[in-house]
């Protein structure tokens, strides 16, 4: 049986534990089960007729609950599925932290084995409930917990907040009652009762889960763990297995280190002419679904490449290649800079575009779409070669696909069919990741420390998977940031920013250079997505900016903030005048592991400095 599953937490550091759990059958939400202790929730999975498959949004947090208390009665976490038996349990915790999945074993006997599955939603939906809930157009909503005033004087309870508004008060009026709400830090003691709102509230979260993923799993058939594995699953059956298999057979390990140097992500650049300062006007243009475009329009690569020596030869077979090579370089007057170094030992900062190298002579590996574009941008001296590996190339490989996922997204979008909408723009937007899959991995796991009663983590050790393809990952890419580069070159005069698949200009006009590319639904057209009156830029996926959608002419004005980290309890904050490096803001709450399981540690968020070129 399939659920989703929910708990809800105290606040204090020094009596961390459930307060209450919630689980909803996937496909059947009126089946609800709930509770207020973990004991019980524990109890319910292993004395369960069925072996049963959870689902946490955001697991990492919930089952750092479940396993304090599965170290804590007796159980044993194993690194390898072959070693599960009886109270043991295994874990699949990359070594970023990002955790997977869970497996616990309560009974093993012969070929019986009485477990639990648990997974993560967010790594099927990567968003918010109250997102899921909006965008799917569900029946039901998310609440706000403690929104409603409590009535029942006999199971009252009284957060800090409210105990110190009513510090030294003899008496408390009847009017005051109203003003009594228990939020997420109210004081639970063990054995609260939950009131009819708290169950409400858990009830919701719950089911908002279980119906979103009905939807994925039972209507469209997504039984993988992450919606990009769901994705290449998909995309193989489009194609075939063995086509598959014939297109894109699995590289020897040194080819796929060389080829993988080139592997880089989108472009996001402020340009210095317009950092921190109050702009006064401008537009948003944002490509159609950038990366699905390049997959559905550009020549790709396939098959086993072959490897040159030196610099790369015309091969009207082998036409696309990555080139190994070492040069000095130093931006051309008025052209914006495309190169980042990483894994450099100190000599660059890896989060800088770079106008010079600063004479050294670095080694370099690019695409040759980057490549090109590079001599377009700098000149280049002393360049020096190493080789590379060609490829042959077609543009055939994505397009059924594409066609499918693009159709059903602007189906949905005209039939408002928010589920269909949010799913295929899923599915468009997380395929190409898959093939650049690193076959590097390597796990935490967590250990527990029983005289001081803590959950720690140590690294297990480095193993080698099969890639998929990572030149159709490195070159998807690289046609992505051709497109968004050249756009923002063209338009240079005006340019101000730059994130992936958009470009932020000055002036209200469409610039000449790109009016006989706009479309709002042409896939890698340009959608005129935003007008601004005013605008502030600091560095890197941080700014704000206050306006309209132009498609929607009697749109209220509202502003847009992103700032990398910040939480949207800190918007209500922030003004044009303190949105700055260093400025601090209430709302940012922290993970602290503690004993027992995860409390969120109220901090302040600051908006921190790097160097913006």
């Amino acid at each position: 049986m399939l659920f989703t599953a929910d708990f809800e937490t105290t606040t204090n550091p020094k009596d961390c534990r459930v307060w209450a759990y919630g689980l909803c059958e996937i496909g059947n939400p009126s089946n609800f089960i709930y509770g207020n202790n973990i004991d019980d929730f524990m109890y319910y999975l292993e004395h369960h007729k069925k072996n049963l498959k959870l689902w946490f949004h955001n697991a990492r947090f919930d089952c750092t609950f479940i396993m304090y208390w599965l170290f804590r009665n007796g159980f044993k976490h194993v690194e390898d599925r072959k070693d599960l038996k009886n109270k043991t349990f295994i874990t699949l915790i990359s070594d970023k932290g990002q955790f997977y999945s869970m497996k616990i074993v309560f009974k093993k006997s012969g070929h019986k084995t009485k477990y639990v599955e648990i997974f993560d939603s967010l790594k099927l939906l990567s968003f918010s409930v109250k997102q899921i809930a909006k965008d799917f157009k569900l029946p039901i909503q998310k609440l706000k917990l403690g929104s409603h005033p409590i009535r029942n004087k006999k199971f009252m309870m009284f957060s800090y907040d409210i105990l110190q508004y009513f510090k030294g008060r003899k008496r408390i009026k009847k009017y005051d009652i109203k003003l009594l709400q228990l939020g997420y830090k109210g004081f639970r003691k063990k054995g609260h009762i939950i009131s009819e709102h708290e169950l409400k509230y858990l009830t919701n979260d719950c089911e908002v889960m279980s119906r979103a993923l009905d939807y994925m799993m039972n209507v469209l058939g997504m039984t993988k763990m992450t919606v990009g594995s769901n994705a290449l699953a998909e995309y193989k059956d489009v194609i075939g297995k063995y086509k598959f298999q014939d297109y894109f057979p699995i590289l020897d390990f040194e080819i796929d280190k060389v080829v993988r140097q080139s592997y880089k992500g989108g472009w996001t650049y402020l340009d210095s002419r317009f950092a921190n300062k109050i702009i006064d006007g401008g537009i948003v243009l944002d490509v159609n679904a950038l990366y699905p475009s390049r997959m559905y329009d550009c020549l790709l690569p396939y098959g086993r490449p072959l490897y040159f020596k030196g610099k790369y030869k015309k091969d009207d077979l082998y036409n696309l290649y990555v080139q190994v090579f070492e040069c000095q370089f130093e931006l051309k007057k008025d052209h914006l800079p495309i190169v980042q170094i990483k894994n450099n030992l100190g000599s660059f900062i890896p989060t800088q575009y770079l106008k010079d190298s600063a004479g050294e002579c670095p080694r370099l590996c690019m695409t040759n779409i980057d490549f090109t574009l590079f001599k377009e941008q700098y000149d280049v001296y002393n360049i020096e070669y190493f080789g590379g590996y060609k490829f042959k190339s077609s543009n055939i490989f994505f397009k059924e696909y594409i066609d499918k996922w693009n159709g059903n997204k602007m189906k949905a979008k005209d039939e408002e069919n928010g589920a269909m909408y949010v799913t295929s723009k899923l599915m468009l937007n997380n395929i190409y990741g898959k093939f650049a899959l690193n076959p590097k991995v390597r796990s935490k796991i967590p250990c527990y420390d029983k005289k001081e009663d803590k959950l720690h983590y140590s690294y297990g050790e480095e193993e080698i998977r099969d890639p998929i393809y990572i030149p159709m990952g490195t070159f998807i890419t690289s046609y992505a940031r051709d497109k968004t580069i050249r756009a923002a070159q063209a338009v240079y005069p005006r340019f101000m920013y730059a994130d992936t698949d958009s470009l932020h200009l000055k002036g209200y006009d469409i610039p000449e250079e790109l009016k006989d590319q706009i479309d709002s639904k042409k896939l890698g057209w340009w959608d005129h997505e935003f007008t601004f009156d005013k605008a502030k830029y600091l560095r890197q996926k941080t700014y704000m900016e206050r306006g309209h959608n132009p498609s929607k002419p009697n749109q209220e004005i509202y502003t847009k903030i992103t700032c990398a980290g910040m939480p949207s309890a800190c918007y209500g904050q922030v003004n044009f005048e303190n949105f700055a490096i260093g400025s601090k803001f209430k709302g940012k709450l922290t993970p602290m592991n503690v004993s027992g399981g995860i409390v969120l540690e109220d901090t302040l968020f600051t908006i921190k400095n790097f160097k913006v070129l």
